[in-house]
């Protein structure tokens, strides 16, 4: 990766075109919209990909000051005025970097890149001006039009869960989805319909989670890479159990630098195969070998329950992780469904408490950086309520607020592959708008609501 300094960091690529393109494209409507349409076409991709390559050969070499160039910036993001007031990616971005330990971990994340495969490195950048400069230049003029014209934002999440698989090969404990999984598959013009969607709403990253395993066989394999092939635009984390991946799907993985894979396990072997099953870690740990020895970018999730919480959330496991090619962390806690045996599973409210400061302790001497996804909404506050974020089942097509809130008839989602209702009017509908604004604004997550830790 090419050296910034701390001076030269306004200078990295995509920091000034933003700033001065998005107030412009704001005042001329019509150039945005070519601006949009010429952003989706194969020479942009291309063109963005030399400026990756350019950039790249001129920092060979390493050297960077990582640490110098995020405190710039986020200096510069958190002493932004007052005009900022409503725009979600300035407030969201603002609560992360406000706090050092994030801008460290940060720092950490971007000086490990250095040690990916080339082809990866280059990917991984031209991935990040498709996402952060372009599309985030058309976010940035959307809402300055809206400021000026004294009108409300247009619901664009930043990020949204899509849920296009249905088979699995585990039966893990408190698994939401267990004898639920419809079987088959989204059909590939159901995603690229719904993607399609989510990219003109210029939306940043979306998760391929939700119900089943996207290596579970050839049409689920088929469906998640030619999806992430044809979107560019879009970044990618997908989910993975880390049992079923093949050496055909490592390949195909270092051809898709917009797609992170974050294989799952819950902790040291024996709790891990305790939810997961006999041999499930043994066959993860060969599977990230394999993946570090091809120099992909990868990471692990895990979901944190009462049986794991001191095995996973430990230095000891976390530097296991790193050494076994991981670069970042993610962890989640445990949902169940109401069942006896799920909400034994449960954390308390105040082992919730205390894992949210063991983690937060952990992330600032951890060697990866670890991602706390409720934390998050600790700090910036119910992402689904705020429309953050979205819940789109691609095999239904139904849309709802999040992935954690159950589906009712008072709150039935509405299907965005319905050719008369596009997602645009479902995320601006009175009804849609009333079911994320009845979600809690702070406090503990809504799926907690009605799940009481059994014994």
């Amino acid at each position: 990766m090419p050296p910034v300094s701390s001076t030269e960091s306004s200078r990295s690529p995509g920091c000034c075109p933003s700033v001065r393109l998005a107030p412009y494209l704001a005042g001329h409507p019509r150039l945005h919209r070519l601006f949009c349409r010429l952003r989706w076409t194969w020479c942009t991709d291309r063109l963005l990909d030399l400026v990756a390559s350019l950039w790249l050969r001129q920092g060979k070499g390493g050297g960077t000051d990582y640490q110098s160039m995020i405190a710039t910036h986020a200096g510069s993001l958190c002493s932004s005025g007052a005009t900022d007031a409503g725009d979600l990616d300035t407030e969201f971005i603002r609560s992360i970097v406000s706090a050092e330990p994030n801008r460290r971990q940060a720092a950490l994340f971007l000086a490990n890149l250095e040690r990916l495969d080339a082809k990866v490195q280059r990917g991984l950048l031209k991935t990040w001006l498709h996402v952060a400069v372009v599309t985030g230049t058309s976010r940035r003029a959307h809402f300055l039009r809206a400021q000026r014209e004294g009108t409300p934002p247009r619901p664009r999440p930043m990020d949204a869960i899509v849920a296009p698989f249905g088979g699995c090969n585990l039966a893990c404990r408190g698994c939401y989805y267990q004898g639920k999984l419809p079987g088959g598959n989204a059909s590939p013009g159901q995603l690229a319909h719904i993607l399609e969607q989510l990219r003109s709403l210029d939306v940043y990253h979306v998760l391929l989670a939700g119900q089943g395993e996207p290596f579970f066989n050839a049409e689920s394999r088929a469906a998640l890479f030619a999806a992430v092939r044809k979107f560019p635009q879009l970044f990618f984390t997908v989910y993975s159990n880390g049992t079923t991946i093949t050496d055909a799907d490592l390949v195909q993985l270092q051809k898709c630098p917009n797609l992170l894979p974050m294989i799952s396990l819950d902790g040291p072997e024996a709790v891990n195969d305790w939810r997961r099953g006999r041999g499930v870690y043994q066959t993860v740990r060969t599977t990230m070998q394999r993946m570090r020895d091809k120099g992909l970018l990868f990471g692990y999730i895990t979901t944190v329950f009462r049986q794991n919480m001191d095995a996973a959330v430990c230095p000891e496991f976390i530097a296991h992780m790193a050494g076994a090619g991981c670069q970042i962390g993610y962890y989640s806690l445990f949902v169940g469904s109401p069942k006896a045996a799920d909400r034994a599973m449960l954390l308390t409210p105040a082992a919730r408490a205390g894992y949210f400061a063991r983690l937060q302790q952990l992330g600032s001497e951890a060697p990866i950086p670890l991602v706390d996804i409720d934390g998050i909404e600790a700090r910036f506050g119910c992402r689904a309520r705020r429309g953050a974020t979205v819940y789109i089942n691609a095999i239904t097509g139904k849309v709802s607020p999040c992935i954690r809130i159950p589906e009712t008839a008072r709150n039935a989602p509405r299907n965005c592959l319905h050719r008369n209702a596009r997602l645009d009017q479902i995320l601006g509908s009175d009804d849609f708008l009333s079911w994320r604004e009845s979600l809690p604004e702070t406090g503990p997550c809504a799926a907690f609501n009605d799940l009481e830790p059994g014994a």
